[in-house]
C-alpha cells in the first residue's frame, strides 16, 4: 500500500517553525499519551498542553493527535 500526502500539507512550512515546547510534545503524542499525562511530565497545566497540541494541529495541518504522531513520523521530527 502506498502512502498518501495528507492534502494542504506544505512539508516547508513545519521546518524550524515548531517551538522548543511544540517539539518536545511530539514524542509524548507518539507514546500515546493522554493531555493530562503530558501536562503531568511537563509540568505544565492541560488547557496549556491542550493549546500546544491545538499549535501543533494548525502547523501540520491534521485534525487530530494520531494524524500528528503520523506527521512528526513522516517528517522524521521523532523518531521511535
Amino acid at each position: 500500500m502506498t502512502q498518501q500526502p495528507m492534502k494542504n500539507f506544505d512539508p516547508s512550512s513545519v521546518g524550524l517553525k515548531l517551538t522548543a515546547r511544540e517539539q518536545s510534545l511530539l514524542p509524548l503524542i507518539v507514546r500515546g499519551l493522554t493531555n493530562a499525562e503530558m501536562a503531568k511530565e511537563l509540568g505544565v497545566g492541560r488547557e496549556t498542553v491542550k493549546s500546544y497540541v491545538d499549535r501543533l494541529r494548525k502547523k501540520l495541518a491534521v485534525k487530530t493527535k494520531t494524524e500528528i504522531a503520523v506527521r512528526a513520523l513522516q517528517l522524521q521530527l521523532v523518531q521511535i
